[in-house]
């Protein structure tokens, strides 16, 4: 599905997982260590939030001053998304300096994904 149509499932899903979270904090109890974690994680969704809200700005601008149309947003958003083999609404690759898009992950990236990984393990392991 195109970004542009996936925001609402995407605020749902970061719904769900808060949720979730909530729920597992409550059967931790407020242990430095849950309270710690509950910190981590909510700072993360804080900035997931900013990340979105720049994102859906820029978006916008470029959208409503032509000089992008809906169309080619789409377009070009389904090629990136294709780009790594599997088109699954998600961009695992690195923005380089000069705006291309390539498939190489880099570090940050790596270990954000290896995070977001173990907090869905998280998840999982609750009854």
């Amino acid at each position: 599905m195109s970004p542009v149509n996936d925001f609402g499932a995407f605020a749902q899903s970061i719904r769900e997982s808060t949720r979730r979270m909530q729920a597992r904090r409550e059967r931790l109890g407020e242990t430095k260590e849950a309270l710690s974690e509950a910190r981590d994680i909510d700072g993360l969704y804080r900035e997931i939030d900013r990340l979105r809200l720049h994102l859906t700005c820029v978006i916008s601008l470029l959208i409503r001053s032509g000089a992008v149309t809906k169309e080619t947003y789409r377009y070009v958003a389904d090629a990136i998304d294709r780009g790594d083999g599997v088109a699954d609404g998600m961009f695992s690759g690195t923005i380089e300096p000069d705006g291309t898009a390539t498939m190489k992950a880099n570090e940050d990236d790596l270990a954000l994904r290896e995070l977001a990984q173990t907090i869905r393990e998280m998840g999982n392991d609750l009854p």
